[in-house]
């Protein structure tokens, strides 16, 4: 029954498994093995739920469904551990492709793009044939490209595009190896300039292609400030700020654009975009009250459309 709920058919696969002497008996060798093993399942259960709350079911079934029920309460590293444990335990089962895809999504989302970066490419290099492969493609270009690795980012789009001609998205993913590329000229042109106003321009440029064509408002946000922070004597410079101010907005991180929009009225108070600036702090505090209404991550109250559609910024 032990060897049955960790997903083995016999005591005999379970030693093939696990590198042991295949000979069907219980040893001490196999047993301190079986231990081990269930020893890992208890590790990763949640602290308000016993072993026994999932009798008979396997062991391979049931931590898939601790991992899945923890990253779905949004307690990510525990599902991490979760999912590694999976991972540890069954490396090659059919499964294990959507848990290392998992971990990469939780790494992604908390901010931790080097780790994330780095579970896509496993994805990429265990499973060359998997279901999950194109898909991590795509999400190891997006890190890479957030991380501002942009040779990496365009090895990646170049990839998908040749890999998955026929996929829905290869359409997006030639369009964005195309404007990566833009950027690595951009960025290129930079790395041999003095800072002068054309830097400024090549910048600012690089930013609006992160905004406008490849929809990375992040980075787009970044570059922004780093035209208004770099270069603030230049003309860009408050279309920069400003534009900062924007793509933060639309990632509704509500209080850093206030600070972007209040930068650009301190620091070029002359600027025609001032007034601009000032009508979006007001609506930053709207937003960020209504926010409050959010339930979670996934539902979220208030809609920034209608309001966006005023046309300023990049």
């Amino acid at each position: 029954e032990r060897i049955r709920r960790l997903g083995y058919g016999s005591l005999a696969a379970f030693q093939a498994a696990r590198g042991l002497k295949v000979d069907g008996t219980a040893g001490t060798e196999t047993l301190g093995a079986l231990r081990g093993e269930e020893e890992n399942f208890r590790e990763i259960l949640p602290r308000e739920a016993p072993v026994s709350s999932v009798p008979g079911r396997l062991v391979h079934a049931a931590l898939l469904g601790i991992a899945h029920d923890l990253e779905a309460r949004g307690r990510g590293r525990e599902a991490v551990r979760a999912y590694e444990s999976f991972l540890n335990v069954y490396p090659g089962h059919s499964r294990s492709e959507d848990a290392l895809m998992a971990i990469a999504g939780i790494f992604r989302d908390a901010g931790l793009l080097p780790e994330a970066a780095a579970a896509f490419a496993r994805v990429i290099e265990d499973y060359p044939n998997g279901d999950q492969t194109s898909r991590a493609y795509l999400d190891a270009a997006r890190c890479a490209v957030a991380l501002g690795e942009w040779k990496k980012a365009e090895e990646d789009y170049a990839l998908y595009a040749r890999k998955f001609p026929r996929y829905e998205a290869a359409a997006a993913a030639r369009a964005h190896l195309e404007s990566i590329r833009k950027v690595i000229r951009f960025a290129d042109l930079l790395a041999d300039r003095p800072p002068d106003g054309k830097a400024a321009a090549a910048l600012y440029e690089m930013g609006r292609i992160l905004y406008k064509e490849m929809g990375h408002r992040p980075k787009a946000a970044e570059t922004f400030r780093g035209v208004a922070d770099r270069y603030p004597d230049s003309y860009q410079a408050p279309e920069a700020r400003f534009s900062q101010g924007v793509c933060l907005l639309h990632e509704e991180d509500f209080a850093a654009a206030r600070a972007a929009f209040e930068a650009l009225l301190q620091e070029r108070p002359e600027s025609r975009l001032a007034d601009d600036a000032q009508f979006w702090i007001g609506h930053t505090w709207e937003y960020e009250a209504r926010a409050l209404g959010r339930l979670d991550l996934r539902r979220v109250v208030l809609r920034l459309g209608p309001v966006l559609d005023r046309k300023t910024g990049p």
